[in-house]
């Protein structure tokens, strides 16, 4: 009986010894929760006011300023083109002695007209490259890119605060 008793006491000092190991796991699950509440509470006492509808203005104003730098691009090509013929058109006259199209003799006269007009053409042509001013278009798309891309950080850490808050009252539910 004397063994049955000590087996007995045994049993039970192994059963407290459990469930003080048990209190304890669950003091320091306790001590984490909390811990990870006041990381929490800090890291959401940031508020991020984003206006949607500003990112879908800048977005629209994007799109249409890439619309014009792309068409002033072509129209930057169509010119260089224009120039490019002209250049040629000018080459060419210089060369000529006989017309080819009548046979007759081409004149120094004719000549000089054609590449003044063809250095007209070309001088107008590099005015409208002037004017077209792609590089500060492109300035603007590369701005409004970089204030887009920073809204939509700010956007998605609005997003992960709001999970974040409510990872917060799931773990005070547990505390409670």
């Amino acid at each position: 009986e004397l063994n049955e008793l000590k087996k007995k006491i045994e049993i039970i000092e192994l059963e407290i010894k459990n469930k003080k190991n048990r209190f304890d796991e669950n003091n320091n699950e306790i001590k984490k929760l909390q811990e990870g509440i006041k990381s929490l509470k800090e890291e959401t006492k940031k508020e991020i006011k984003i206006d949607l509808k500003l990112v879908k203005e800048k977005e629209e104003l994007i799109l249409k300023l890439n619309g014009e730098l792309i068409e002033k691009n072509n129209k930057l090509g169509a010119l260089n083109n224009k120039i490019s013929s002209s250049d040629e058109t000018k080459n060419k006259i210089k060369e000529l002695d006989i017309c080819p199209l009548c046979r007759q003799e081409v004149n120094e006269e004719h000549i000089n007209e054609v590449i003044k007009n063809e250095d007209k053409k070309i001088s107008e042509a590099r005015k409208e490259i002037e004017n077209l001013n792609t590089k500060n278009l492109q300035e603007k798309i590369n701005i409004l890119n970089n204030e887009n891309e920073e809204l939509r950080k700010n956007l998605n850490l609005m997003e992960s605060l709001k999970i974040k808050k409510e990872i917060l009252i799931e773990k005070n539910k547990l505390l409670n």
